[in-house]
């Protein structure tokens, strides 16, 4: 429970502090008495009384967003106890700013240990999933690699799924399916090959062939990224001075040459084709400011000598 105090130190600490400042505790009284004799100040309203509806509100909007509707159903009441027990305090007009900060605080973090308990109270059951299901063909060559990371990872999903919407009856169901799921689908693509993101991490761990197989990959989707975003955009990136294929072709290139090096910096924050097609897109742009320059009036209008020769008759 959150306990405002007017002295946080309680009385002993407040006389302690008046002494070693060469006040009495007669004076202390004295004073304290003298406050009391006064007219009293208005206390500010409590917390639930004044707002208590804003935060049901709000609570029902977060866990409809975190959890989705069966959430609110099924906690919504959970969460409202847990925050009354927990905050009971007044509260002024400069602290209502706080209220929708607050709520979503307490709501994640409701949710996100539901979840945990949830995935840790049924650990055992994940780990017997995992032993049993075989590895996809495409991993067993990295099994070591495997043995090690993929219970953990395998978890970190089952973390995440939305565990606190399934039935009790129904979990040990729905944990089994999911589990098979995920090692069915997060580490291979639908034709059985290892992801991208597979490959990178792979690499990291030291299998150094890996890289190679990824590079290649990158090789071939580059004939048709980048072409296809050069064009794709309502200004086409390359300039009108520049043959289409040849400037597609020489991006490309500097692409391959720049993924040698630059591995490294994918952070598994989005897919590896979106960062990919980032990098196309920022080395496309890259060429056409050394073809154009960075002039403030834009790209160079090119004109024919036959329509020179045109202009200069009608004139």
């Amino acid at each position: 429970m959150c306990i405002f105090s007017l002295y946080p130190c309680g009385w002993n600490g407040a006389n302690a502090a008046a002494t070693n400042r060469g006040v009495g505790q007669s004076q202390i009284v004295a004073k304290c008495c003298a406050m009391a004799a006064g007219q009293p100040k208005e206390s500010p309203p409590d917390m639930w009384t004044a707002w208590g509806e804003t935060i049901e509100k709000l609570v029902k909007e977060k866990l409809l967003h975190f959890a989705g509707p069966e959430a609110v159903d099924i906690y919504f009441d959970q969460v409202i106890q847990s925050l009354r027990k927990e905050y009971t305090i007044s509260i002024y007009p400069s602290m209502v700013l706080d209220i929708p900060p607050w709520v979503d605080f307490e709501v994640r973090k409701f949710i996100e240990k539901k979840r945990q308990q949830l995935a840790d109270d049924h650990k055992q059951l994940i780990a017997s999933v995992i032993e049993e299901q075989p590895l996809p063909q495409s991993l067993r060559e990295f099994a070591s690699y495997y043995a090690n990371t993929l219970p953990q990872r395998v978890f970190e999903r089952v973390r995440a799924a939305r565990l606190e919407n399934v039935p009790v009856k129904d979990l040990h169901e729905w944990l089994t399916n999911y589990t098979r799921k995920v090692l069915e689908t997060e580490f291979t693509s639908d034709a059985g090959e290892l992801r991208d993101e597979e490959l990178v991490r792979l690499y990291r761990a030291g299998y150094v062939s890996c890289r190679t197989i990824l590079l290649e990959r990158c090789a071939a989707k580059l004939h048709q990224l980048v072409p296809r975003i050069i064009r794709g955009r309502s200004i086409p990136i390359c300039p009108l001075s520049e043959d289409p294929a040849e400037f597609a072709k020489d991006v490309a290139q500097e692409v391959s040459l720049k993924l040698l090096t630059e591995l490294d910096t994918f952070d598994f924050r989005s897919s590896f084709d979106t960062w990919l097609g980032t990098i196309c897109e920022n080395e496309a742009y890259t060429k056409r400011r050394k073809v154009l320059g960075r002039s403030s009036k834009g790209e160079r209008q090119y004109v024919s000598i036959e329509g020179l020769q045109c202009n200069q008759r009608s004139l």
